[in-house]
């Protein structure tokens, strides 16, 4: 189980209390792990190799598994994080504000994009 403590940036899995880099936003638990999106506006948003890595795992003593690899076929200059975390279809799910939905490997946090997606402007 996963408890938001003080102001947001401080989570409790298990009996680990884990400073986060980011303001809590939403998390899912999914078999044996617990995926964790942070808001990307508390990130270093000049470093996007900080910034578009803004989902996190762990296990459910508190352990840190994996942080999201960055989408791939984004430029690496462009901020580009993900907005939501979802399951679907039993697959863990991501979607990047580029406007691509994106798969989750859960095991080490690689990405593959989904659908064509893209911005419409």
């Amino acid at each position: 189980m996963i408890r938001i403590l003080g102001e947001q940036k401080k989570i409790s899995i298990g009996r680990s209390q884990i400073e986060m880099p980011g303001s809590y936003l939403k998390h899912l638990e999914i078999g044996d792990v617990v995926v964790v999106l942070v808001n990307n506006w508390d990130l270093q948003p000049h470093v996007p190799s900080e910034y578009n890595r803004n989902i996190f795992c762990f296990d459910l003593s508190g352990k840190h598994l994996w942080r999201i690899s960055a989408a791939p076929w984004s430029e690496p200059s462009d901020p580009a994080p993900y907005t939501n975390v979802f399951i679907e279809d039993g697959e863990l799910r991501a979607y990047c504000c580029l406007g691509f939905f994106i798969r989750i490997n859960v095991n080490d946090g690689s990405v593959e994009k989904t659908d064509p997606g893209g911005r419409l402007w």
